[in-house]
């Protein structure tokens, strides 16, 4: 009884995933992929290699490729950094990691205040272009 259900099973199994659930699966997997890395090949291609570099450098350059680039690979460039990193190197490494990823050092000024405040006191314009061209 027990080996003819066993071989009831194995012939059974071919049939359980069906092309119906191959394309969803592939759908679901490429729609994952592109909520990631978006649209664009070079970007999912960067992205997949990602998991492949270990060395800082060149995870770096990756960061500076673009803005684009930065923007979608932040994330798992800095993972890659923490996870592959000499021992002597991970505390500071880490530190400044986490410092990117919270956006501590990040620009905090109101453009829209200063706008406001330019508005309000033209002078002002005339004391910043006084200061270029001091700098210039």
């Amino acid at each position: 009884m027990l080996l003819s259900e066993l071989e009831s099973v194995q012939k059974n199994a071919r049939y359980a995933i069906t092309w119906k659930d191959i394309k969803t699966i592939s759908e679901t997997s490429r729609a994952k992929r592109i909520a990631k890395f978006g649209n664009n090949a070079r970007h999912l291609a960067l992205g997949l290699c990602v998991k492949y570099i270990f060395e800082d450098a060149q995870l770096a350059q990756l960061l500076l490729l673009s803005k684009e680039t930065h923007s979608l690979l932040r994330m798992p460039i800095y993972k890659q950094a923490l996870l592959y990193s000499q021992p002597e190197r991970l505390i500071g490494k880490r530190k400044s990691i986490w410092k990117c990823i919270l956006k501590m050092h990040s620009n905090n000024r109101d453009y829209n205040a200063f706008k406001a405040k330019v508005k309000e006191d033209p002078s002002l314009i005339k004391n910043v272009e006084e200061v270029i061209v001091l700098d210039v």
